[in-house]
């Protein structure tokens, strides 16, 4: 069974694997409320037993001309990594989902309002 440490030290692995591999190379930016864990499992009483971990980065410095470009090299990224692509798009926006192979964590790429992006991973129950 996967640790919280653990499921920690891979989320931040995916997200700065990805980022390392985008032009223009952004600035990484801790979204704050993302550190901490969430409940995914409850007791028959209602105590949460199980837990995610979860961290999103916003990624800074990228010009919103470059967004598709990114995004594309997001997707380009994680399929080389061999993890698959849940969806993509949405209206228009360089949005995009995944699960990583083998571990099955969340991945994402989401636009904000204003043009931003950013990256996050989830990880399984633990």
């Amino acid at each position: 069974m996967t640790t919280q440490a653990e499921a920690v030290n891979r989320v931040e692995e995916l997200i700065r694997k990805t980022a390392d591999t985008l032009r223009p190379p952004p600035k990484l930016e801790l979204i704050p409320y993302t550190v901490t864990p969430n409940p995914c499992a409850f007791s028959a009483d209602g105590v949460p037993e199980r837990y995610t971990v979860n961290r999103a980065y916003w990624l800074r410095g990228v010009p919103t001309d470059q967004l598709k470009r990114v995004a594309d090299q997001v997707k380009a990224h994680w399929l080389a990594e061999g993890h698959v692509i849940t969806a993509s798009g949405r209206a228009g926006h360089p949005d995009l989902a995944g699960v990583s192979h083998p571990d099955n964590y969340t991945l994402a790429l989401v636009w904000a309002e204003g043009g931003s992006l950013y990256l996050a991973a989830t990880s399984p129950c633990l």
